[in-house]
């Protein structure tokens, strides 16, 4: 990426990202704030790029902070959400944990309208991928493991969405 871009690593923990705004409620960070208490004490269209890994599942209201994350965002620019996948034991591990994904989960987000604040026509879905697990990569073919994971858990562990922002 070029030097002049301007990207956010939200929710950095102790992964502080050269280059990068990191952003946390830790002390370390480049920014620290409270993620839970809107708005964010960032300017409108700040990033170029948002990437977030193994947070949102931990805030009260993620939509809400998707919606700040739109806010902050460029037009145009990609969000990489990266959270653990709903039917993987290990999404639960952390007592922290509020909420659980899908890759319905976003599709319902993008589509449709929560409360007041419409999500339609903010965001599109680039791309969802769901990261096997070792269990889940010695089910050579997805349409099985598709079958089997409505049964079993643990074939999948991540859920990486890739979001564009729209903005009028």
């Amino acid at each position: 990426m070029k030097d002049n871009i301007r990207r956010l690593n939200f929710g950095c923990g102790n992964d502080l990202k050269e280059s990068w705004v990191n952003a946390d409620i830790s002390n370390g960070a480049d920014i620290n704030f409270d993620f839970n208490k809107f708005p964010y004490p960032i300017k409108d269209n700040s990033f170029d790029y948002i990437e977030t890994r193994q947070v949102l599942q931990l805030l009260d209201r993620p939509d809400k902070v998707l919606h700040e994350l739109h806010r902050i965002a460029k037009p145009n620019i990609e969000i990489k959400v990266i959270v653990g996948y709903y039917h993987n034991k290990g999404q639960w591990n952390d007592i922290l944990t509020k909420h659980a994904f899908s890759e319905i989960t976003f599709q319902t987000f993008v589509d449709h309208p929560v409360e007041l604040d419409s999500n339609k026509n903010k965001f599109e879905i680039i791309e969802i991928e769901k990261t096997l697990t070792i269990f889940g990569k010695l089910l050579l073919f997805e349409f099985v493991r598709k079958k089997l994971d409505l049964f079993i858990s643990g074939i999948y562990s991540l859920l990486i969405v890739r979001l564009k922002v729209k903005k009028n």
